[in-house]
């Protein structure tokens, strides 16, 4: 981990959950800069993967390779929504630049 180049800053996080598979999802979002982004990480802190999601949605449940989140529309009825994690390419990088 000594070796891996890390950022000066990182967005803020704005909430934490934890994957049903022990994964930490940590949702990174600058206030009217769509979309909100989830940083997904091992149980052991090692990134796996990014989310991208609208404003406007809740993400509920997650593992190591879904999300699964609700979208209210105008008149507060909800819609189910499944996102994909888009994995690390390599170790130590996350997708659109963390």
């Amino acid at each position: 981990r000594s070796s891996l180049p890390l950022p000066e800053r990182h967005p803020p996080a704005t909430r934490l959950i934890g994957g049903y598979d022990g994964t930490i999802w940590v949702q990174r979002e600058l206030p009217g800069v769509p979309p909100v982004r989830w940083d997904v990480f091992s149980p052991e802190g090692e990134p796996l993967g990014v989310v991208h999601v609208a404003e406007g949605v809740t993400i509920e449940k997650a593992n190591r390779d879904k999300a699964w989140g609700i979208r209210r529309d105008r008149m507060g009825v909800p819609s189910l929504c499944r996102f994909r994690v888009e994995v690390v390419e390599r170790p130590g990088h996350m997708p659109g630049g963390l």
